[in-house]
C-alpha cells in the first residue's frame, strides 16, 4: 500500500531524515517509535505532502506522492491526525466533521461517514452541535480523528494521538484506533509517545533514532526485545 525509500529530508542544513524506508500494507497498523527529534512527525508529514523531501520517493498504491499538495495526497485516500488538531474552535463538533468530508471518497456519504464517527465515538454524537473550544482535550482529539475518518480513508496517520490525553480518556481513544483496525477497511501509520500501547496494538514497527531507522519487526517481538524495552518502555 504505503511504500517509503531512501527518503531524506532537511530543513536547511539539518539532515532530519536520512535514508528512511518502510512499508504499509493493506489491513495493517504500523508503528513508528522514536525519542522527541528523531524524526517521526517530518516522516508523517512528508507522506503528508506537508513537506518536501530532498531525496528518496513515497509511493501509495503504486502511485509517485512527492509534489502532490496535501489535499491531492487525501483525494487519494490518505488522511492526517496531526500533534497540532487543526480544530475550528468556534465552530460545533458536526461543522468541524463536515469538513472532513470534502474528499471525493466522503462527499456522497457524508451522513454515513458521521453516523461511523459517532459509533465509535458516542460522546461526539451527545455534543454533535457543541463548540468545540469548549470541549477538553481529549474531546478534541476525537473530533480531529473523526475529522479524517469523515473522508473515509484507506490509510490514516497518527502523529501521536494520545499525547496530553488523561489514561481514562487515552483508553477511550485507543479502543476506538483499534475497532478501526480490526474492521480491516483502513491501515494504520501511527507516531506514539507511548510505545507499550503502540505496540499492543500495532502488527509491525520502526525504531527511529536521529532520523534513521534504526529497527523494526513484528510488533509482539520488538514488546519481548530486551533491549527494546530498556529503550523505550522504560523498563
Amino acid at each position: 500500500m504505503l511504500e517509503v525509500d531512501a527518503l531524506e529530508c532537511a530543513y536547511g542544513r539539518h539532515l532530519a531524515l536520512d535514508d528512511v524506508s518502510l512499508r504499509v500494507r493493506e489491513r495493517e497498523v504500523v508503528a513508528i517509535l522514536g525519542a522527541n527529534g528523531a524524526g517521526k512527525t517530518t516522516l508523517l508529514n512528508a507522506v503528508a505532502g506537508l513537506v518536501r523531501p530532498a531525496a528518496g520517493s513515497i509511493r501509495y498504491r503504486g502511485e509517485d506522492l512527492i509534489g502532490l499538495r496535501p489535499h491531492q495526497i487525501v483525494e487519494r485516500g490518505v488522511a492526517t491526525v496531526a500533534e497540532i488538531r487543526r480544530l475550528f474552535g468556534p465552530m460545533s463538533v458536526m461543522e468541524n466533521l463536515s469538513l472532513g468530508a470534502f474528499a471525493s471518497a466522503g462527499r456522497g456519504a457524508a451522513s454515513v461517514a458521521a453516523e461511523r464517527v459517532f459509533e465509535l465515538f458516542p460522546r461526539l454524537k451527545e455534543r454533535r452541535r457543541q463548540a468545540v473550544r469548549t470541549m477538553s482535550g481529549g474531546e478534541q482529539q476525537m473530533v480531529a480523528v473523526g475529522r479524517a475518518l469523515m473522508s473515509r480513508p484507506s490509510l490514516l496517520l497518527l502523529d501521536e494521538p494520545s499525547l496530553g490525553l488523561a489514561p481514562l480518556i487515552a483508553a477511550e481513544l485507543f479502543a476506538a484506533l483499534e475497532k478501526i483496525a480490526r474492521e480491516g477497511e483502513t491501515s494504520i501509520l501511527m507516531v506514539e509517545q507511548n510505545a507499550r500501547r503502540a505496540l499492543k496494538m500495532a502488527d509491525r514497527a520502526y525504531l527511529l533514532a536521529l532520523g534513521r531507522i534504526v529497527g523494526e519487526g513484528a510488533a509482539k517481538a520488538l514488546a519481548q526485545d530486551r533491549a527494546v524495552a530498556e529503550s523505550y518502555l522504560g523498563l
